[in-house]
């Protein structure tokens, strides 16, 4: 039976209204301004008619980006969303700011249950502490300016034998055996990339000024310090996330040099070059999972139904609204995303699938995000949902590795399946020294942001180096290693959101390891711990997965004896 969802029903506000400017929506915060508190229950109701308006603006800006990363080229959407992050978001700000401290400040709010409320009331005394009404205007145009990279990222392509690509299909190229064919591509992509480096070097620089602005409005020496805080970072600290770095240095480091040093003796090739770092180390023709977006979506379903007919439905449910947007093509905005729709309740996915084992692994990935999203919609806030990126990548990354053992949907050769095992584990270990060069290159830009674009890409390279080594040969091709950090849309999006993608793969390779020694519980662990939202801390939310918020250098030696085992059991 296919899951129903019911779209939230609006108590306060009329179900007919829609944002179009400004003035529609400021007499609403003004009658929470002035709406009474008198008591425990009048608190409470306060806060359901705050969440209220927050999902009508927060579904409302949702289908604008939505809208504008299917179809950057689109100007009317364009101008819509540029309308709302410069005209609308900025005066939200202060309004929002004056009913958080409201709520805070209430002497009811001591009657209220710590447990249930403790999430909400840190999250919220953080949001104060660092708000600053003049950082609103500033954060509209760095929206602006990130929008302009993800257009000219969007429209980048590459002609090849007579067809113009996408980048995400060009790069798919990169797994065909013709070595020369490989490298013919790779060069056609840096070439398409090095068009745009000035521009993308000037988005940057403008980029870096406006936050570093808004830190030493927020009374923070630098952009960095200020991110920390801003993300609610409150269960670990800069030195714990310096200790993770030093352990991917020492322990997965020399695991990603082996494993590497592995592909090219396979190559039966003298040095391996960048063109070779994603073909099949046998020199198989890349495996085809799915030829479309229609095949890949069914058979995502057929997948989920083998694991676990719920899942099947919510995909079900999620395909009847028209919840998803999977197939690359020109003028989309790069990458892939879940976006959590807050008055609907069924979160939309968008990606840029080309036929590729990777897709199938974006499709999982987001699909794990999306379990997230209905399991929780039921929740009277939406602080109750907003889970922090740490849970939300723990959701998405463990749904890789819990699906592999029902990729048979897609694979019906049983030695494609073990290759594309095989790739999915070896990327969990090479996906972290990338995790950690991101994290750090941020790290320096912020603290240094008087820096030259040559000073930038310079430590880039440094960085680089410290967590890849030199296996990969780069001579002749220093330019195009100094940029490569360009091609992360995180960077110019989502500021410092990167380490938790290793923070999460770290508990997803436990919650995978508990999935070998019993499957079901695994799941069933790893569901509860969805359910719970952001009503526990993160490490009380990995301790119901059964996993252990620990990024030590001692866990991630202990993960990677796993990894090396099972790589073995599965070589070809």
């Amino acid at each position: 039976m296919v899951t129903q969802i019911v779209k939230q029903k609006r108590k306060y506000i009329s179900p007919n209204f829609e944002i179009q400017d400004w003035n529609s929506l400021e007499s609403y915060y003004e009658a929470l301004k002035n709406f009474p508190i008198h008591s425990k229950d009048q608190l409470e109701e306060f806060l359901l008619r705050c969440n209220e308006l927050s999902c009508v603006v927060s579904e409302s800006f949702a289908w604008i980006y939505i809208a504008m990363t299917c179809d950057t080229n689109n100007k009317e959407i364009a101008q819509k969303y540029q309308y709302f992050v410069t005209e609308i978001l900025p005066k939200i700000g202060p309004n929002e700011n004056e009913l958080q401290k409201k709520y805070y400040h209430s002497p009811y709010r001591s009657l209220l249950d710590k447990e249930k409320y403790l999430t909400l009331d840190r999250a919220v005394a953080n949001e104060i502490e660092i708000y600053r009404q003049e950082n609103d205007e500033i954060q509209g145009k760095a929206r602006v300016k990130s929008q302009e990279y993800d257009n000219l990222v969007a429209n980048l392509s590459v002609f090849h034998n007579g067809e113009n690509l996408t980048m995400q299909k060009a790069a798919s190229y990169l797994e065909l055996p013709n070595r020369k064919e490989r490298e013919n591509i790779w060069r056609k992509m840096q070439d398409a990339r090095l068009a745009i480096e000035n521009k993308v070097d000037h988005i940057f620089e403008e980029l870096i000024q406006l936050r570093h602005q808004m830190a030493l409005n927020a009374g923070f020496s630098s952009f960095t310090d200020y991110m920390f805080q801003k993300l609610g970072r409150f269960d670990y600290t800069p030195k714990d996330c310096e200790k993770f770095h030093e352990g991917i240095e020492k322990v997965i480091t020399p695991i990603y040099i082996k494993i590497m040093e592995n592909r090219k003796s396979k190559l039966g090739i003298d040095t391996l070059k960048p063109w070779d770092t994603v073909v099949d180390p046998q020199n198989l023709p890349p495996l085809k999972p799915f030829q479309n977006g229609n095949e890949l979506l069914e058979k995502t379903i057929l997948m989920f139904q083998k694991m676990k007919p719920e899942l099947a439905n919510m995909i079900i449910t999620m395909k009847e609204m028209g919840h998803f947007d999977l197939e690359s093509r020109e003028g989309k905005a790069p990458g892939g995303y879940n976006y959590p729709l807050a008055e609907t309740g069924v979160p939309f996915i968008f990606m840029n699938a080309v036929g590729t084992q990777s897709d199938l692994t974006t499709m999982v990935h987001e699909c794990g995000h999306a379990f997230h999203s209905i399991l929780t919609k039921d929740y009277e806030l939406n602080a109750f949902k907003d889970t922090p990126s740490e849970v939300a990548e723990l959701a998405s990354m463990s749904m890789e590795f819990l699906s592999m053992n029902y990729w048979s949907s897609f694979y019906d050769n049983p030695k494609d399946l073990q290759r594309a095992q095989y790739e999915q584990i070896i990327r969990s270990i090479t996906i972290l020294p990338w995790v950690a060069s991101v994290d750090l290159f941020q790290t320096w830009v912020y603290n240094h942001p008087k820096a030259s674009f040559e000073e930038r890409k310079f430590q880039w390279v440094k960085i680089y180096e410290r967590f890849h080594g030199n296996i990969v040969d780069w001579s002749g091709l220093e330019k195009e290693k100094s940029i490569l950090w360009q091609k992360q849309g995180h960077i110019f999006d989502v500021p410092f959101y990167y380490i938790e993608y290793g923070l999460a793969q770290i508990g997803a390779l436990q919650v995978w390891k508990n999935s070998i020694q019993n499957f079901d519980k695994a799941l069933e662990d790893y569901l509860s711990a969805l359910k719970l939202g952001y009503t526990k801390t993160i490490p009380q939310i990995y301790q119901v997965a059964n996993v252990d918020f620990d990024f030590s250098s001692e866990k991630l030696q202990e993960l990677s004896q796993l990894v090396l085992q099972k790589l073995e059991e599965l070589e070809y």
